[in-house]
């Protein structure tokens, strides 16, 4: 083969591995999301299923609180065993929900995380939709009034002036407190809703073992949390480019020393590496939380 061919090949070769490397999750199966009811009423329960089938050599991560469901409130999950015939194995975890938005359809879509030997990626499920009742029916125009005779003594010394103008008093208060608290109010809500937020994913943190595996779905979790957090895609980013993005040689540090931990079996403080993940993610809140109060944030 002259030098020609060789380059051609080589090029061939290049290509083949890029294509292969942008489609790595072409290759697995989609997960099956399905309501298990077909209408549900604002604020009442609403259980989902979610099943994924997958060679069962493949480490699979589900949804948990911190995943953004949309128009529906996460309420809790239940986890069923890991079911494995011949070389499919087979996970299921059955959500419930509720709803407060009043679209009359609301559509929802999940992500599963796959781990392999040296990345992650997700694999996202079908849409499933679900409709809202309506309690209260729209009349049509046509709709016909029962007339009643029948005599009904009435209260007649109603002081309307009097009635408006306390109504114009309240209209005025209530305009009044919106243009002078309204921005604060709504400030302190997204503060307390990021507070209440960091606290689950604290509990939820500090329950994972030991394990190599264990410590990969923390950093995992952590992860994801911090995506939620920096409203930016940080979980699919390597330790490099996290480097890259926060600019904190000790955080990357330390993330090289867990991939190590968990991919060769290098011994680390665990412990003492999670607490830090954890100190980093409450600095991140930290400064959220400044920004919200100093107005950069809308």
């Amino acid at each position: 083969m002259g030098k020609k061919g060789l380059f051609l090949l080589l090029v061939l070769l290049g290509c083949l591995s890029c294509f292969g490397q942008q489609n790595k999750s072409s290759n697995v199966s989609k997960p099956r999301l399905r309501f298990m009811q077909d209408s549900v009423m604002l604020g009442q329960p609403l259980k989902a299923q979610l099943i994924y089938e997958h060679d069962k050599d493949l480490e699979v991560l589900f949804p948990d609180s911190s995943f953004d469901f949309g128009t529906f409130e996460f309420y809790q999950r239940q986890t069923y065993t890991t079911f494995t015939e011949d070389s499919i194995s087979s996970d299921c975890t059955i959500y419930e929900f509720q709803t407060f938005e009043l679209d009359p359809v609301q559509t929802l879509q999940m992500n599963v995380l796959i781990f392999t030997k040296n990345d992650s990626f997700f694999v996202k499920s079908n849409y499933d939709t679900v409709r809202l009742v309506e309690v209260v029916q729209q009349f049509s125009d046509t709709t016909s009034l029962k007339e009643t005779t029948n005599f009904e003594e009435v209260d007649l010394e109603v002081n309307y002036p009097y009635i408006l103008i306390g109504l114009g008093i309240v209209a005025v208060a209530v305009l009044l407190g919106i243009l002078l608290f309204g921005q604060s109010f709504w400030k302190k809500w997204r503060i307390y809703r990021l507070k209440k937020k960091h606290e689950q994913f604290e509990m939820e943190f500090s329950q994972f073992g030991n394990s190599p595996k264990e410590t990969e779905n923390a950093i995992g979790f952590w992860k994801r949390y911090l995506t939620s957090l920096e409203k930016t895609d940080i979980e699919s980013l390597t330790t490099k480019e996290i480097q890259a993005q926060f600019n904190d040689e000790s955080l990357s540090g330390m993330l090289s020393e867990m991939d190590g931990y968990i991919f060769g079996g290098i011994a680390i403080s665990k412990d003492a590496s999670l607490s830090k993940l954890s100190s980093f993610a409450y600095q991140r809140l930290q400064k959220r939380i400044k920004t919200i109060q100093d107005g950069g944030e809308k």
